[in-house]
């Protein structure tokens, strides 16, 4: 996982994010669609807001996890969530767009979480 969310089954974005809950339905009020930050990469588009909205329905299974946290972001708490859970937590210096700012580094952890430790 690369700096995302860590939900629980049922859970939704907003449920693990609460405190994001108002700012991104007001700003999806006039279309349903939660616009991409202020000055963002153009390849970022806007979101539907049931998709903060929505449960996430899955069964849990017990396989190895890693969670890569960019510390540049506000995602410390699902690191922490992930921690708890008893998943491997990667530190990278990056903001939370990695895969835009550097999708090489991006690429290489998904293949491996290790990788990190490689780097000079």
């Amino acid at each position: 996982m690369i700096d995302g969310l860590v939900p629980d089954p049922g859970d939704s974005s907003f449920a693990i994010r609460g405190h994001a809950a108002d700012e991104r339905r007001a700003a999806a009020r006039e279309t349903g669609l939660f616009p991409p930050p202020p000055g963002a990469d153009p390849r970022l588009v806007p979101m539907p807001i049931s998709a903060f909205d929505a449960p996430v329905p899955f069964a849990a299974v017990r396989v190895p996890r890693t969670f890569v946290w960019c510390t540049r972001s506000d995602m410390g708490a699902q690191a922490r969530r992930a921690a708890a859970r008893g998943w491997r937590v990667v530190e990278v210096e990056a903001g939370h767009w990695l895969p835009l700012e550097a999708p090489e580094l991006c690429a290489a952890l998904l293949l491996d979480p290790r990788a990190l430790a490689d780097r000079p």
